[in-house]
């Protein structure tokens, strides 16, 4: 058969003649389909790239599962099966989109938990400093009270003080803190 005659085989003589591998009948049903594939395609995404992208791969999946296809009439399976792309394209897409915003979403988080990360670390030196520049005796008790979480009985044995004198101590070591940190 010439380039010719393929113009008027029927559709489902050149499915026959495509499962056995006959590429002139594949560029027929190429020729046949694509135009009007690519409008129906187009007349959905508004998008002529996305459409030819779409085309190729299914005419591509046409070639290469050749052997393997059951098409009882041509028209409606290349349609059904360019609009089974069409949606898995779409719900890639969707996919895709989720993702980067998912990770927008995380590096936006991450960003916020950096900062305050940094910030606390900030405040946290400001206030050992501050901490170090109280008096002597104020200091050793704000320390063994605020940090080492001991009591005031506890404080009193070990720095050899009454009770009374490391709560006053205690009292006078964040007043001086309240002072410093107020803005």
């Amino acid at each position: 058969m010439n380039i010719v005659e393929y113009r008027l085989v029927p559709d489902t003589e050149l499915v026959m003649l495509l499962k056995k591998g006959d590429q002139l009948a594949y560029s027929e049903i190429y020729k046949r389909f694509f135009g009007i594939l690519q409008a129906f395609v187009y007349k959905r995404l508004r998008d002529e790239d996305e459409a030819k992208d779409i085309l190729q791969e299914l005419f591509t999946d046409v070639w290469l599962k050749r052997e393997d296809l059951e098409i009882p009439a041509l028209s409606p399976y290349l349609y059904r099966a360019v609009r089974n792309k069409m949606v898995n394209r779409m719900v890639h897409r969707e996919v895709e989109e989720r993702y980067m915003q998912s990770i927008a979403n995380m590096m936006e988080h991450d960003s916020i938990m950096t900062d305050h990360l940094i910030r606390e670390k900030e405040l946290a030196a400001r206030i050992e400093k501050e901490v170090n520049l109280l008096p002597k005796r104020v200091r050793e008790v704000f320390l063994r009270s605020r940090q080492a979480n001991k009591t005031y009985q506890e404080i009193s044995d070990e720095l050899n003080l009454t009770k009374q004198s490391v709560r006053t101590y205690a009292k006078i070591g964040l007043k001086i803190l309240r002072e410093r940190f107020k803005y």
